[in-house]
């Protein structure tokens, strides 16, 4: 009855934090050209933490954050059938984002609700 620790071992591999600086230096060179020097004060952030990869690996970790819509743990068709049942343990379905295959194009809500609303079907069902 522990509850369960969940890591989703965020920026765990190096390429991940160099793809991301590479996204921010992209950013800041464009922040910093001459057609945004009208509009441009001075930067704030990430401003002097941008110093070396060490401190932009470590702005990173501070600054990145996730849009905490993790999808596809349990996806259909592996962990779950297709009426959302967790094969292999009686009564027990999963209706949640985890279910979809990846991540929406959208924002999830859309597409956990109509999750919610087949499976409020299908439960009713029998």
């Amino acid at each position: 009855r522990a509850p369960a620790l969940i890591d989703p071992n965020y920026l765990s591999e190096p390429a991940d934090l160099s793809v991301l600086a590479e996204g921010v230096a992209l950013a800041r060179d464009l922040g910093a050209s001459t057609a945004f020097g009208e509009w441009r004060g001075e930067e704030i952030y990430p401003g002097s933490s941008w110093a070396d990869i060490a401190t932009q690996h470590d702005f990173i970790r501070r600054a990145a954050n996730s849009f905490h819509h993790p999808v596809g743990t349990c996806r259909i068709g592996s962990v779950v059938d297709e009426a959302l049942r967790v094969r292999g343990i009686a009564d027990l379905r999963v209706i949640d984002a985890s279910v979809l295959p990846g991540i929406p194009a959208a924002m999830a809500n859309a597409a956990v609700t109509a999750v919610a609303e087949k499976a409020s079907d299908l439960v009713l069902a029998g």
